[in-house]
């Protein structure tokens, strides 16, 4: 797979341009100028409107797994129906629980939590910033 795939996960999540840090969010991505690079990011900024960049040219803003948030906790046992892992540790993130009971990601899960913005590990270094 590649970037301009991976990043398409994250549609409507932030996004930082490397030279200038002007931030934005994803709105498309597109590969139809692929021989140019890996792909054009669409980014809406909240001062300037829209504007297109190079994915090569932009990091994602990403959150740990371990700061999810409660809501987003509560969503993701309700939608994939993981409250019996949480019936016996309240405070664990999912990562925890998966660790704990010997379960790995399902892909709808991983597919979720990339469009929340969290960092899931698919998104290679040089792509990505994660911050607290």
């Amino acid at each position: 797979m590649n970037i301009a795939n991976i990043m398409g996960l994250h549609l409507g999540c932030w996004v930082k341009i490397s030279r200038t840090g002007e931030k934005g969010k994803i709105i498309n991505i597109s590969t139809s100028l692929s021989n140019i690079g890996e792909g054009i990011i669409i980014i809406e900024d909240l001062f300037s409107g829209t504007k297109a960049k190079y994915i090569k040219d932009c990091k994602l803003i990403l959150k740990p797994l371990s700061a999810i948030t409660d809501e987003d906790k509560a969503e993701f046992m309700e939608k994939f129906n993981t409250n019996s892992y949480y019936n016996y540790i309240d405070d664990r993130t999912p990562i925890d629980i998966w660790r704990a009971v010997k379960r790995e990601i399902k892909i709808k899960e991983g597919f979720w939590l990339a469009s929340k913005g969290y960092d899931i590990g698919i998104i290679p270094d040089e792509y990505k910033e994660v911050e607290e």
